[in-house]
């Protein structure tokens, strides 16, 4: 393959990648966790050098991933502070690892591997997942692809710095994330490779470890002389990630490393739908892997040209399946998001299976068919992610622009300290006279007849923001949160707290803005503010009253997933109206509306459960959008609520006629004899 038609291939590979990247970069995926949370100490270390955490109560330095903050500190003073603008960094990062993927395939075996290579990279929903948030990982990937391709430049040209430039990039990867030690026993096993016996005596291996030095040497002099507060950092926030060294454990979790490769599909795609990307991607790693294992017994080179590596196919065997038995057997967290790390090697190996197939034809055709290959599956892929985008955008999402000019209309101006999920820190950032701090931070200690709420003094008032999606489920289901913190947190509300505003139809579903006091509760509004979008609503006169005896004049619903052996049931008891039974029980009724009117739908409900739903629209055709302006599919509401979050919903019609359901997705609870004893205490 000539350099001008590698190139080409290469600028095809990256217009897909950036297509799978650039749109909608602050809409999907939704906001992580741990994306304002790691904004944060790039935002300290913009103000006074140091890497603290705020929101979490901690004022000094966060002394784990230390890398990715000064990283972040140094695009965001250029950039601005913002989710674009760090999700861009990923971006960025993410491209530099796609075009240094195919120099490797390129230089390691043959340029249709690289090429390859990169398409999968480009296509792949996990890494395009990653590549999307400013979270760790990528960045860490980045640096931990500069430091094989340092290697592999050193060892071709046999000069000194490129192995100084592999052990230094390896530094900055752990100090992204520490999982990239992985990464320095391939660089080991390569060297040994490469070198075998004489390793010790030839300076390269210095280069490297005095490489490593030059950017993990400062950290880990840090480490020993605050190695107590390592020690207490290591306990609160990473306890379950340190590895472990016994056979038994290491057994253990070589056996639970299915679940990271169940979640492979999650990223920028975040449902499980049909991606035969992913499946394809997976049938060439397997194929690849057999190829370079056969490849590598029969002591072939890379590839046909001059300039292959020698040892290519084992080199990428390494990588591929050594790096995959690192993780299962030393990275205890076993979730999707850290797969970014072993695409590098199964993309390369994918490459390899592509380059080898393509040998089945005659030499003079293989650049031309490459070519043809990487335009027409880049061009399937683009294709496939335009629809993703066309199907995520008629879900509840919202840029993330929308849900902070939500924010700043659902909170009350002036100074206060603010609680709430760390996804709602980047609008509040530098308020002046607002303390930010994440639910977590801290719980409400009661004394007598005071409560004491750590980090919140009488000096200003104390604003609770509670979101359906991310602290309110923290409050009321089985987390990881104890049950004393749940309670405290909820005797607070219901006594300290009184309903200011509420933001409707959001990206984060209902958000609750609470104004509380540590003496007593504010006194409340008469109603609390409306929120939808940028806006506030009043309500208006009431358009339709339904009774329960009305309702069970409605149509039953008929949902198509049921079966004959259900039972539905659906009947007016002196309570109210009863949905009960299996089958999605439920009622149905299209409803007049005007298109363009706002419309607030408030329901009474009892003895609801979770899984009995409110589902406004449709997803056949769409009637309605939330307040935000999304969720045109429909908006499906949970019933079930604690009495202190409003249960209201809204929408904006769009056709005359808007599909209102009620039903049931919970399971029939399972019946079981009772003993004699059990009904005597009944």
């Amino acid at each position: 393959m000539t350099n001008r038609l590698w190139f080409a291939g290469l600028a095809a590979v990256l217009l897909v990648y950036l297509h799978n990247t650039l749109p909608y970069l602050t809409t999907m995926p939704r906001v992580n966790v741990d994306e304002p949370w790691l904004m944060e100490r790039g935002y300290q270390v913009m103000r006074s050098g140091i890497p603290s955490q705020p929101m979490l109560g901690l004022q000094h330095a966060y002394l784990l991933q230390v890398g990715y903050g000064y990283l972040l500190a140094i695009w965001m003073s250029i950039l601005g502070v913002g989710v674009f603008q760090a999700r861009l960094l990923g971006v960025c990062l993410g491209l530099g690892i796609v075009v240094m993927v195919a120099s490797l395939g390129r230089r390691i075996i043959d340029p249709v591997t690289g090429l390859s290579a990169a398409l999968f990279l480009a296509l792949d929903s996990n890494f395009l997942g990653g590549v999307r948030n400013a979270r760790t990982d990528i960045p860490s990937v980045f640096f931990v692809v500069v430091a094989f391709s340092a290697y592999v430049c050193g060892r071709r040209r046999s000069q000194t710095i490129w192995f100084v430039g592999a052990g230094a990039s390896l530094g900055l990867a752990m100090l992204c994330h520490g999982n990239a030690f992985w990464a320095g026993l391939i660089l080991l096993a390569w060297y040994l490779l490469d070198y075998g016996r004489g390793a010790l005596l030839i300076p390269y291996g210095y280069a490297i470890i005095g490489g490593l030095l030059l950017t993990v040497g400062p950290y880990l002099a840090m480490v020993l002389v605050r190695w107590a507060d390592v020690q207490s950092q290591i306990g609160n926030f990473a306890a379950d990630r340190v590895p472990g060294w016994r056979p038994s454990f290491v057994f253990n979790q070589i056996l639970r490393e299915a679940e990271r490769y169940r979640g492979w599909y999650f990223g920028l795609v975040t449902s499980s739908v049909p991606n035969p990307f992913l499946r394809v991607f997976q049938a060439a790693i397997a194929a690849g892997i057999v190829a370079l294992a056969f490849r590598s017994l029969r002591g072939r080179g890379g590839g046909d040209h001059a300039s292959a590596d020698p040892h290519g196919p084992i080199r990428l065997l390494i990588l591929a399946v050594g790096g995959a038995v690192i993780f299962a057997g030393f990275i205890n967290n076993k979730v999707p998001v850290y797969l970014p790390h072993l695409l590098v090697g199964f993309a390369l190996a994918a490459g390899f299976a592509v380059s080898a197939a393509l040998h089945v034809v005659p030499r003079g055709n293989r650049a031309v068919l490459a070519l043809l290959f990487v335009v027409a599956y880049g061009a399937a892929g683009v294709a496939y992610y335009e629809k993703w985008y066309s199907s995520a955008r008629k879900s509840e999402l919202v840029p993330y622009e929308d849900t902070e000019a939500t924010l700043r209309a659902l909170v009350p101006a002036g100074p206060k300290y603010l609680y709430a999920s760390p996804q709602f820190w980047t609008p509040f950032h530098a308020e002046p006279g607002t303390t930010f701090y994440s639910y977590a931070a801290a719980r409400p200690v009661e004394s007598e007849s005071t409560i004491a709420l750590a980090g919140a003094g009488d000096d200003r008032p104390i604003v609770l923001v509670v979101d359906e999606f991310q602290w309110l489920p923290e409050l009321t289901g089985v987390t990881s949160s104890t049950a004393e913190w749940q309670r405290s947190w909820i005797s607070f509300i219901e006594r300290r707290c009184s309903l200011d505003s509420v933001a409707l139809g959001t990206a984060h579903g209902t958000l609750a803005a609470y104004r509380c006091g540590l003496a007593s509760a504010p006194a409340a509004a008469a109603a609390p503010r409306i929120i939808g979008g940028a806006t506030e609503y009043r309500t208006g006169d009431v358009v339709l009253g339904q009774s329960a005896g009305d309702l069970a004049g409605w149509p039953r619903y008929d949902d198509p997933r049921r079966t004959a052996d259900r039972r539905p049931g659906v009947r007016l008891t002196d309570e109210g109206l009863r949905i009960t039974g299996t089958g999605w029980p439920g009622i149905v009724k299209m409803i007049p509306a005007v298109p363009g009117e706002r419309y607030l739908v408030r329901t009474a409900t009892a003895q609801t459960r979770a899984g009995d739903l409110l589902y406004l629209g449709t997803w056949q055709q769409p009637q309605v959008r939330s307040l935000s302006g999304a969720s045109s599919s429909g908006i499906p509401a949970p019933l079930l609520a604690p009495r202190w979050f409003p249960g209201d919903r809204a929408f904006r019609a769009t056709a005359s006629a808007v599909r209102v359901l009620v039903y049931s997705e919970a399971p029939e609870p399972k019946r079981r004899r009772i003993t004699p004893e059990e009904h005597r205490v009944i």
